[in-house]
């Protein structure tokens, strides 16, 4: 986050140095300096104004795409992350359902349970009005 300017300037200041200390900036700087040096010479133009404009505009316009590059490069890395972080509230919306779900069942068991003892109370209680019933309208009674 020193890069991003984030703690400060100075962290910054160090974070850009050790980007442009990277050997693949400096490779494609010296590539790049090595041809335009080659192009004015050709044209005889090598210790001319031009040649020294030529190298810093291209400079400047190379140090600015490696630059984008990088901040680009961080903020997939935190789309990277927004997106690990999706996953797991996911995940967790999952576990609270499935949680949700068991305790559902938890209760319907229960209720279930209960209405099969009240069903049997049912069942026994109207049997023992049949026999009572029975028994009341039986002769010798």
């Amino acid at each position: 986050m020193d890069f991003l300017g984030l703690s400060g300037e100075d962290a910054q200041r160090a974070a850009l140095a050790g980007i442009f200390d990277d050997p693949t900036f400096r490779a494609s700087q010296d590539f790049a300096n090595e041809n335009t040096l080659k192009a004015f010479a050709g044209a005889g133009m090598l210790n001319s104004g031009g040649t020294l404009k030529a190298l810093r505009d291209r400079g400047a316009k190379d140090a600015s795409a490696f630059v984008g590059d990088r901040q680009n490069r961080l903020f997939g890395l935190a789309g990277f992350g927004q997106n690990a972080l999706g996953n797991l509230t996911a995940i967790d919306s999952n576990i609270a359902n499935l949680r949700a779900g068991i305790g559902d069942a938890r209760a319907q068991g229960i209720i279930g349970g209960a209405n099969a003892a009240t069903g049997f109370t049912n069942n026994l209680l109207e049997l023992g009005g049949k026999i009572a019933a029975s028994f009341a309208g039986a002769p010798g009674g």
